[in-house]
């Protein structure tokens, strides 16, 4: 994944840029038999020193679709179900149902509620997490949330069955339409429809990589020493500034298709990926894509490109060395421009050399940078081109977004590949839709309590749970939306029934009534405990 330009320090940053480099395998110049392998020869370009205009960068916001401007559909629950919806559950309950039978389990079919009740007591799994799923159901470590939507033996005849796409359809390795993600192929159209319908594109996004961390036998699993996680499936994606994940695509899928085979498959990847953008957007992306050829076929579709690119990708000896920047101190720089003036690559110097290539971005005008400086022990101002500041406002949207997909991963242990991409696809979907929700009611709840929030609301609305269960979150309490009262208890019967204490910060008055969507009791005193306890209070 990208990181932003050099900051002031390490080695291991410098480490970690060259390692992606293309090199020769010693074992195969040893074997005299095997013919040396010939370097693709780089595209010749006429480089010449001109001045080169940089465009303004302009702001980017999320922008959801007019769908989500109703205020009944202000909630976490309506947000995720327009990515999870109907047609999706229904998919997977009767692919799911055709495995159980092709395989005779012996186990009940499951309905599509059963397949909700699942979903939701994932999400809570992700937040509240324990060693082994099995832990959920147990005595001393048992969660309500999720013993009260599915018993435990239920809970693991859903996850062996889980299946999203007919075996039974699934082409021979022979055949000419094999498909290796087959298995998942719904969920791949499904998801990347829906990214891309609930937001119009923003002005500026970024093509990276993700990696979904596994390490169990599957010919889609991918090794990358500079990673984290450095086994698990790689996937690339394309995200707004905003961290919205609008479309992916995973590595090692055959049904790819190559738009421009002289541009090399990692650069289809960005041309397949930014395809749907209209003229004039913003996109970046990082050395592990950019080529020359890449650039000017994007430069034709009307797109402002910035990217960092390899030296050996450039073929010009015209810019200053490394040695000569090196003298001339840290934050000297070098710029040449083509010779029709589109496409211009500056050469900067801080601790290395760094090359970005734009038709965007310049290296005028030169901004200032902040860098510590080992050798006085102080911090120090050094020149820095825009195309450097381009190039940092512009990258780092598919870096948010992995990781908030990080910190509350869903991580049910198990071998079948495909489900590993079903909970990738669930984080995926809560983390779009919390940016959304945070985005249409202006409100600054963080990732934690929108999922407790969201996984509350999909229980709630699935089973009968009593008063007492679950306390409330923020997010719910404090919407405005469907809070109103109810009387004695959920029967509504007054047989038998005992007031209860309200239940606002500091009341000790008995009442009868309660919110209906909070699932808490709240009397109606002077002050009117039941309406301040849904106003903010800072």
């Amino acid at each position: 994944m990208a990181t932003s330009i050099p900051d002031e320090s390490s080695t291991s940053e410098d480490n970690e840029s060259n390692q992606m480099i293309d090199h020769i395998d010693e074992s195969s110049v040893e074997d005299n038999d095997s013919p040396p392998r010939k370097r693709k020869k780089l595209e010749e370009i006429k480089w010449k020193r001109q001045k080169f205009n940089s465009i303004d960068l302009p702001e980017s916001h999320l922008n959801p679709i007019l769908y989500f401007a109703n205020p009944s559909r202000k909630t976490p629950r309506i947000i995720f179900d327009y990515f999870v919806d109907g047609t999706l559950i229904k998919k997977i309950t009767s692919e799911s149902n055709k495995y159980k039978h092709q395989k005779a389990f012996q186990v009940s079919d499951v309905s599509e509620i059963d397949i909700r009740k699942f979903i939701a007591a994932l999400i809570y799994m992700s937040v509240i997490r324990l060693p082994r799923h099995r832990m959920y159901w147990s005595k001393p470590t048992n969660q309500a949330l999720v013993s009260s939507v599915l018993t435990r033996h239920r809970f693991d005849e859903i996850l062996s069955i889980l299946h999203f796409n007919n075996n039974e359809e699934e082409p021979t390795k022979a055949n000419n339409n094999y498909d290796k993600l087959f298995k998942i192929r719904p969920l791949i159209n499904h998801f990347n429809r829906k990214f891309q319908s609930a937001a119009i594109p923003e002005e500026i996004c970024s093509v990276d990589e993700q990696i979904i961390p596994h390490k169990g036998f599957s010919s889609l699993k991918r090794y990358n020493s500079s990673k984290p996680h450095k086994w698990g499936y790689k996937i690339y994606a394309r995200a707004g500034k905003s961290s919205y994940l609008y479309q992916f695509e995973i590595e090692g899928d055959n049904q790819l298709i190559v738009i421009d085979s002289n541009i090399g498959s990692v650069g289809n990847v960005v041309i397949r990926l930014t395809q749907n953008l209209p003229p004039n957007s913003f996109t970046a992306y990082d050395n592990y894509f950019a080529t020359i050829g890449l650039i000017k076929f994007l430069n034709t579709k009307q797109y402002h490109v910035v990217s960092a690119i390899r030296s050996n990708r450039l073929n010009s000896s015209l810019l200053k060395s490394d040695k000569q920047l090196k003298q001339e101190g840290r934050g000297s720089f070098d710029s040449l421009t083509t010779d029709n003036g589109h496409i211009v690559v500056t050469k900067w110097f801080d601790t290395k050399a760094v090359y970005i290539l734009s038709n965007c971005f310049g290296p005028t005008p030169v901004g200032e940078s902040k860098r510590f400086d080992r050798k006085s022990n102080t911090h120090i101002t050094i020149s820095r081109p825009y195309s450097i500041n381009g190039y940092n406002q512009c990258m780092g949207g598919v870096d948010s977004f992995d990781m908030l997909m990080s910190l509350y991963r869903i991580q049910l242990k198990g071998n079948k590949w495909y489900r590993k991409f079903f909970y990738n696809f669930l984080d995926s979907s809560i983390i779009n839709s919390w940016l959304i929700y945070r985005q249409i009611t202006s409100s600054e709840i963080d990732l934690l309590n929108f999922k407790l929030s969201l996984a509350q609301e999909l229980v709630i609305s699935l089973v009968d749970i009593r008063l007492q269960s679950f306390a409330t979150t923020d997010i719910s309490r404090y919407d405005r939306i469907g809070h109103f009262p109810g009387w004695k208890d959920l029967n509504g019967t007054r047989r038998n029934f005992k007031s209860k204490r309200c239940q606002f910060s500091g009341c000790r008055r008995k009442t009868s009534t309660y919110c209906k969507k909070c699932k808490v009791w709240l009397c109606y005193a002077e002050t009117n405990r039941f309406e301040l306890y849904h106003q903010f209070h800072n």
